[in-house]
């Protein structure tokens, strides 16, 4: 080994003696230098050396040791703060109990203008009748399932008639246009805001076609006796009453019967056409004859929903219907008769329905189930809204009743319409 300058091996022990046998091992140097000393065995070209323990070495270790410790405490002390000298308790939350400062006075060489709350605090409006959790977590929206989610439905009220499908417009959308297509109809325009699909025009009387438009128009001219004019058919598509269905109705038009118009006429020319064209695409629908599609423009149409439930200026709820008085009341006293709710007694003059419903807080099932010992008699009253007609549900007295008990019945009506 080479010196330096702490001595002969850098730690002041002099060097081992240097021997070439290499079957000396480490015991006999022990027994050699004495119990007091460690023997460090190294073989590099036999060079064997021996050394006592660094007592200096050790005295260096405890001190670093214990300077460790003592700032590690003093650390400690430092980011506990003034809670260790004082008892004083401390909030956790400060902010709760802290109160408005004084004024913020502006010196009079300065522009007070630009000093404002960045974040302000806006006043509380006072809601009627709002809802409020005290000791319990919210209950989540009412839903109403029904049986015939699936089906193609052809509704008849009066001389009108419209197909209800259990899909969202925009699924309906590509669909109808599939089915002009394939009755070999060019699709002349569109306006999706409005929900109308034209068909171009059809000279019937020159055609031999068998499709089933044409087929159908022919056979309606030949029963009304009408040989002159072009035909064309007309779709429009609209949310329907209940949650995700769509509403299909269909308008035919001859130029020689009627002047034709941008908007869709109240009637059609030949109501017998309307009614068979439209019974063929409710079948044409129910067969899933078009592959199921979703059009991005179909999620534009006719977005203003027919029904939804609200709360009025006082805080009850009540059921806004988009549709006339006729169809309103059509679709609050078909509601309840599929529903099975036991109805009393119905005014159409007076525009009320009187029918027994169980209170609220009992589920959804035993509301469907008619009268019971729990049930209590509710007037459902329809009245003129801004765009439509508005349900209400009051007690036989006129009052309003409970919240939750209202909601579930305009749910039930909602969902259970046609």
């Amino acid at each position: 080994m080479g010196a330096c300058r702490n001595g002969a091996d850098r730690c002041r022990h002099p060097l081992a003696a240097r021997g070439t046998d290499a079957s000396v091992t480490g015991r006999s140097w022990a027994a050699t230098f004495g119990n007091w000393r460690t023997v460090t065995e190294l073989r590099c070209d036999g060079v064997f050396l021996a050394h006592p323990p660094a007592r200096s070495q050790g005295r260096f270790l405890w001190r670093r040791l214990l300077g460790r410790a003592l700032s590690a405490g003093a650390a400690t002390a430092l980011v506990a703060g003034c809670g260790w000298w004082t008892s004083e308790e401390r909030s956790p939350y400060p902010y709760l109990n802290a109160e408005p400062g004084g004024t913020l006075e502006v010196p009079t060489d300065l522009v007070g203008v630009t000093i404002e709350d960045t974040w302000p605090i806006p006043e509380i409006d006072d809601h009627p009748l709002a809802r409020v959790y005290p000791g319990q977590a919210p209950r989540p929206e009412i839903f109403v399932g029904r049986e015939d989610r699936d089906a193609v439905k052809i509704q008849r009220l009066g001389e009108r008639r419209w197909v209800v499908v259990a899909d969202p417009p925009e699924l309906v959308w590509p669909v109808v246009k599939q089915f002009l297509t394939d009755a070999s109809v060019a699709i002349a325009g569109e306006d999706p805001p409005q929900g109308v699909i034209d068909g171009g025009w059809l000279d019937i009387a020159g055609s031999d076609s068998e499709d089933i438009i044409r087929s159908a128009l022919r056979t309606a001219r030949e029963d009304e006796d009408i040989t002159d004019g072009r035909d064309r058919v007309r779709f429009r598509v609209e949310q329907g009453i209940r949650r995700g269905s769509t509403e299909i109705h269909l308008r035919h038009e001859n130029d020689a019967l009627m002047q034709p118009q941008d908007a869709l006429p109240e009637a059609s020319a030949i109501p017998s056409a309307e009614e068979s064209i439209l019974g063929e695409f409710g079948s044409y629908y129910a067969a899933g004859v078009a592959s199921e599609t979703v059009s991005m423009v179909g999620r534009d149409v006719a977005t203003e929903s027919k029904a939804r439930v609200e709360r009025d200026e006082a805080g009850h709820p009540v059921l806004r219907l988009n549709v006339d008085f006729d169809r309103a009341w059509a679709t609050v006293s078909q509601a309840l008769s599929r529903a099975d709710v036991d109805v009393l007694r119905e005014d159409r003059d007076a525009a009320l329905i009187e029918a027994m419903v169980e209170p609220a807080g009992v589920g959804v099932a035993r509301l469907l189930r008619g009268r019971s010992q729990r049930a209590r008699p509710v007037r459902i009253r329809i009245t003129p809204g801004d765009d439509g007609y508005v349900v209400n549900v009051l007690s036989l007295e006129g009052a309003p009743v409970a919240v939750e008990l209202s909601e579930r019945v305009l749910a039930v009506l909602r969902e259970y319409a046609a």
